[in-house]
């Protein structure tokens, strides 16, 4: 959790009273409780921001590593303690915009409080089991990475 001048200030001072380990935990126990001025001692958007960015940052290293391994022809690697892999997900379907969802049958709906309302599930079953190719309809296939 990333803290504020005044948090590191009162952190230093439990961790100086507490010893390290102690002091870290007197002073997160008292912004958990709540204690009086705690809530200035760390920054929630901040901490917000880092973990968005740590994420984003994962997916781009996954999606290099399906690269890479792609350009090498790789499809698994095997080490000590743990496994890659790359297989194929689940096709997802693709709507195009402007496509008229009313030139697919009612079984490709599901009735919602009296309106009808689009089920891709069915939508793409219904591609599936037909073998047919609509025009602002795609079915997309993207690789998935597997880490064990």
């Amino acid at each position: 959790m990333p803290l504020t001048k005044s948090g590191l200030k009162v952190m230093r001072k439990m961790m100086k009273e507490y010893g390290m380990e102690k002091g870290k935990e007197v002073f997160y126990a008292s912004i958990n409780k709540k204690k009086a001025g705690s809530s200035e001692w760390h920054n929630k958007k901040l901490a917000i921001k880092k973990r968005v960015a740590a994420e984003n940052a994962v997916e781009r290293m996954k999606q290099n590593l399906i690269y890479t391994m792609d350009v090498l022809g790789i499809d698994k690697i095997e080490l000590e303690d743990f496994n890659v892999s790359i297989s194929n997900s689940n096709p997802a379907l693709e709507i195009d915009e402007g496509f008229d969802l009313r030139r697919l049958p009612l079984s490709c709906y599901k009735i919602v409080t009296e309106n009808y309302e689009t089920n891709k599930i069915e939508i793409k079953k219904y591609l599936k089991d037909n073998g047919l190719n609509i025009k602002g309809l795609t079915l997309i296939q993207k690789p998935s990475l597997r880490i064990r």
